[in-house]
């Protein structure tokens, strides 16, 4: 997080305002969830599940794809 102070002084009365805000920087452009149809994994029967991309906000993130690998 940034904390980004700015004070604000009225040129015909000399009142000063402050004002602090914070601002969250995140690393990555989005973020990827794992949706899984069943909470384990049983052997011997297929495991499905989704890959969901969304931005911070929590709104879904559009054009974006994603490469799964499964090893093991």
């Amino acid at each position: 997080d940034v904390r980004v102070q700015v004070t604000f002084i009225e040129h015909y009365t000399n009142r000063t305002v402050v004002k602090l805000s914070q601002i969250t920087i995140y690393k990555h452009a989005y973020r990827v969830e794992l949706i899984k149809e069943s909470p384990h994994f049983h052997p011997g029967i297929p495991f499905k599940c989704v890959l969901q991309f969304t931005h911070h906000d929590g709104t879904p993130a559009t054009g974006i794809t994603g490469k799964v690998e499964v090893s093991g």
